[in-house]
């Protein structure tokens, strides 16, 4: 079970670092194994949260399948608890939805 929540935290954060890089609302991303957050930000100088645009990219997720709750105390962050049993396929595809989320509205 460890190794298998180190195998999704590494894709996770493969494919978190990935957005952080093409979008510019990524401000952050942190986390360990299975459990891996995205913080989204106005700018990252200024570190402002996003409440709305947070609040369209769950509704796009969710409305593709994708249950993704937020966290924090301004709910700018994107948190992922992912099931031990996830296949790879279903992983991806997840992550496949969140990244079209953000694309949508960056």
């Amino acid at each position: 079970m460890l190794e298998r929540a180190i195998q999704i935290g590494e894709r996770l954060q493969k494919r978190f670092l990935v957005m952080k890089e093409k979008y510019a609302i990524v401000g952050d991303v942190r986390g360990i194994g299975d459990m891996t957050v995205l913080e989204l930000l106005k700018d990252r100088d200024s570190k402002d949260p996003v409440t709305e645009e947070t609040g369209k990219i769950v509704q796009y997720c969710v409305q593709n399948g994708v249950l993704v709750p937020t966290a924090g105390i301004n709910k700018s962050i994107l948190q992922r608890l992912v099931s031990l049993v996830i296949t790879d396929e279903q992983l991806d595809e997840a992550l496949d939805v969140i990244d079209e989320a953000i694309a949508g509205i960056s």
